[in-house]
Formats: structure tokens, sequence, C-alpha cells
């Protein structure tokens, strides 16, 4: 791996985390017992690009790349909230399923003297019972979401945070994700972009702002040397 890296931060959701086996079911669960009539749910549904009938969210889905703050604005009156995010968190805990290629990934970069951290637009609490349940605590020397106090991608504030925290440069990270929030977080803040698609098709615009592209997490480290 090229010398001059020492920190890579990686998305939670999509990157990580295989995002349709752990958020499709929890997303529908958490609509249907938080809101307020059928009506309400259907316009739930609708506002989140749910598919009722597969019980999957759409790649065009702001519940994909935005912060939970936004999300919970659009829902407005159709939900109880509190129901929403209780829901949510925990069926998202329960189904929690890891990507490709993990954590051998994280095994390998660390062994190499990487740092690394997780820069999510999920809230903190969530990030860490996820990445507890998977058992990957140990990898990670920070976890920093949306609710964290560095403000939420595609702003650079996540990352400078981050990277604070570590006390690495930018000119010496690299940020891994699968949206185009990520990538522009990453450009903003001067640090290299890798965008993961992880079988999925990359959203609009994504390819042009990223320094590498790879399909899973198995290939970073290649593509990191190259």
């Amino acid at each position: 791996m090229n010398p001059t890296i020492a920190a890579v931060l990686f998305d939670k959701d999509g990157t990580i985390i295989d995002f349709h086996r752990t958020w499709d079911h929890a997303l529908g669960e958490a609509i249907r017992a938080a809101a307020t009539d059928a009506a309400a749910f259907e316009q739930v549904a609708s506002v989140l690009h749910y598919d009722l009938e597969q019980g999957r969210i759409a790649a065009t889905s702001p519940f994909v790349a935005e912060s939970n703050d936004v999300v919970e604005a659009l829902l407005g009156p159709l939900v109880d909230l509190d129901t929403y995010r209780s829901v949510l968190a925990r069926s998202s805990v329960e189904r929690v399923a890891p990507a490709v290629g993990l954590p051998n990934l994280f095994v390998d970069l660390t062994a190499r003297g990487v740092r690394l951290a997780v820069v999510t637009n999920d809230d903190e609490p969530v990030a860490r019972h996820q990445i507890d349940r998977l058992g990957w605590g140990r990898w990670f020397d920070h976890i920093v979401g949306c609710d964290s106090g560095f403000g939420a991608k595609p702003e650079p504030g996540m990352v400078h945070g981050a990277l604070g925290l570590l006390g690495v440069a930018p000119a010496n990270a690299v940020i891994v994700g699968d949206s185009t929030h990520d990538l522009v977080a990453g450009r903003s803040a001067g640090v290299r972009t890798v965008l993961v698609t992880n079988g999925s098709t990359p959203p609009s615009g994504a390819i042009d702002l990223a320094d590498h592209v790879i399909e899973s997490l198995d290939e970073l480290v290649a593509a990191l040397d190259r």
C-alpha cells in the first residue's frame, strides 16, 4: 500500500454494511409501527421511495445518503418520531449484515499500521451498536455520526473531525463510500476518494468524483497500491 496512507475513513451503510439486508425490513417495520394511519403509512413510503410490494428501499431514496435529521424532517407529522427511531434502531441492529470482504480488510489495514474510522450520516449510537453487533469495535479508533458535533456529509466537517481525532493530515487519508455525499465530503476535505459499488449501479456523477472505483472492499488494498 502507498506508504503515505495513514488513515482510511469508511462510510457505513452501503459501504461496510450491506444496505438492503440491514435496512429494507427495518425501515418497513419502523414506518408501519410509527405511521399515524394507513394513509400516512403510504405517504411515508412514497416520500422515502420505499417499494411496499418488494419491501425494498430505492436507490433514489433520501434514506440512502441523507442524515437522519433531514429524513425525519421529511416525515413531519406523518409518524410518531419516537416510535420510528426506536423501532428502526432495534431492527437495524438485529439485522445488521456485513459487506463483502470484511473483516479481513480491517485486519490487513491495521497490520500495515493504517488507522480506521467510520464517518456516517447515521446517528453515532446506532452505528456503534451495529458495529459492536458485528464484532468490529476493536478495528475502529473512532466512529463519527451526524450527531457527533461535526455536521453531516456532503459537508466536509465530519471528515475533518475524524481526521482531527486520529491526528492524521488530509493528504495522508482516504475516504471510502458508496454515495456522492461521501465523495463530495472527501474531496472538499482534501482526502483521496474511493467509490465502492458493492454490486449496485453507482449514483449519477459518483464515478467522476472518485480517485478509484472498486466493486467490493476486498479490492481496496490493491487499488490503493496502484
